[in-house]
C-alpha cells in the first residue's frame, strides 16, 4: 500500500469513510486498503505503527478540505458529516438526475426512514443538477421529462403507518449482516404480543408496506412480518439460520408472498362465467398461461384457468362482483354465496 500512487491512497480513503453516524478507525482503514490494493500485509508492529501514524496525519490533512471528522472516543473513528454532500465522479448528467428524482417524488413515501435520509443527499444532488440546467435548454429532454411522467397507485389512498426509526436501523442491520433478533410482534388479530426468535432473510414492499421474511426458529418455518407490526427488537446471540434454498426474487415470484388461505390447496381449477365488461382485461393480461375463454351467447363469456388459492383471487372476484359468477369449485362458489347472502342481510336492514 506504501507503494500506490498518493493521489489514488487519497480517494481510497475518502471512499472508504462511512457517513454519520458509522465510522471507522485508522486500524480499520489501513486493513481495508491493504485489501483492496492486494498488499500481503506489514512486516512488524513497528512499522505498522509508522504506517498507522502517516494515515493519521493524511487524515489530518484531507479533514481540512472535505467535511470529514473524528469522534472523541478512546479509539477514535472517522466518518463523513451528515450534512456533506455526495461526491460523485462523472459528474451526475441530466438523466441519472431524472431517476433519482422521480425516485424522490414516488419512492421517499415508503423508503425507510434511515434510508431517506442515506439518500437525501443523492436527491439533493438531483435537484441542484435540475437548477443548473437553464429552463430555456430544451437540448435535453430529460430536464422536461420529470414533469411528464406520473405513477397512480391502485385502491383507496392510505396513510402509511410509521415505523420506530431504532427498530427499523436494527431490523436492517440484522437483514444486512444476517443476526438472529428476537422481536416482539402483534398479529392484526391478536391483542396479546407474542415473541419471536427468528434469523430475517430478507424485505420486501407489498401495496407500500414493508415485509419482513423470517426463518422461525421455534417451528423452523417461513413467515411473513409486517415491520410496523414489531413493538420491540434486539439481537441476540442465536446462530442465524437461512431458509432453505431462499431466493428473495424466487420467493416473491413464486407466490410466496400473497395469502394462501388453504395450504393444502394451494392451487385451484378455476371455472367463471362472464359478461363483456371485464372481458378485454382479461385478454389482454391473462390470470393464468392455461386461461381459455369461450363465447357463450352474444354477450356471455366461460373462462377456465389454474390459479393460486389466494385472498387476492377473492379480493379480484368480488371487485368484479355484478360482472362474474363463480362456477367452480364448489367450495369457492359456496363461499361466494354465503357472502353474497350476508351482504344481502347486513343491506337490507
Amino acid at each position: 500500500m506504501r507503494d500506490i500512487n498518493p493521489s489514488l491512497q487519497y480517494l481510497a480513503i475518502l471512499e472508504l469513510i462511512p457517513r454519520y453516524p458509522s465510522g471507522i478507525t485508522v486500524k480499520e482503514l489501513l486493513a481495508k486498503l491493504d485489501c483492496r490494493y492486494s498488499v500481503n500485509g506489514l512486516i512488524d508492529d513497528k512499522k505498522e505503527r509508522a504506517e498507522t501514524r502517516r494515515i493519521q496525519r493524511v487524515l489530518n490533512a484531507l479533514s481540512e478540505h472535505y467535511p470529514i471528522a473524528s469522534s472523541e472516543a478512546r479509539t477514535p473513528e472517522w466518518y463523513w458529516l451528515e450534512t456533506a454532500p455526495t461526491m460523485m465522479y462523472p459528474a451526475l448528467d441530466l438523466n441519472t438526475a431524472l431517476i433519482f428524482s422521480l425516485a424522490r417524488k414516488y419512492l421517499e413515501p415508503i423508503i425507510p426512514e434511515s434510508s431517506s435520509r442515506d439518500l437525501l443527499n443523492m436527491f439533493n444532488r438531483a435537484e441542484e443538477r435540475f437548477g443548473s440546467q437553464r429552463i430555456t435548454d430544451k437540448t435535453n429532454g430529460a430536464y422536461f421529462w420529470r414533469d411528464k411522467v406520473a405513477i397512480v397507485p391502485t385502491g383507496i389512498p392510505r396513510i402509511l403507518p410509521r415505523i420506530s426509526s431504532k427498530i427499523e436501523s436494527i431490523i436492517y442491520d440484522a437483514v444486512l449482516n444476517e443476526k438472529t433478533i428476537k422481536i416482539k410482534y402483534q398479529a392484526w388479530n391478536k391483542t396479546q404480543v407474542k415473541e419471536y426468535v427468528v434469523s430475517p432473510n430478507g424485505l420486501y414492499v407489498r401495496s407500500q408496506l414493508i415485509y419482513l421474511v423470517v426463518f422461525n426458529h421455534a417451528n423452523e418455518k417461513t413467515l411473513n412480518f409486517l415491520m410496523h407490526r414489531v413493538k420491540e427488537v434486539e439481537v441476540v446471540p442465536d446462530k442465524f439460520y437461512k431458509i432453505d434454498s431462499f431466493n428473495l426474487e424466487r420467493y416473491v415470484s413464486g407466490g410466496g408472498v400473497r395469502f394462501a388461505l388453504d395450504e393444502s390447496v394451494p392451487i385451484i381449477h378455476l371455472h367463471i362465467k362472464l359478461d363483456d365488461q371485464p372481458l378485454t382485461g382479461l385478454r389482454e393480461s391473462p390470470i393464468s398461461t392455461d386461461q381459455v375463454i369461450l363465447q357463450e351467447g352474444e354477450s356471455s363469456f366461460s373462462l377456465t384457468a389454474t390459479v393460486e388459492n389466494t385472498l387476492e383471487l377473492r379480493q379480484w372476484l368480488r371487485s368484479h362482483a355484478h360482472h362474474i359468477e363463480v362456477i367452480a369449485p364448489q367450495e369457492l362458489r359456496k363461499e361466494f354465496a354465503k357472502s353474497a347472502q350476508s351482504m344481502m342481510l347486513t343491506y337490507s336492514r
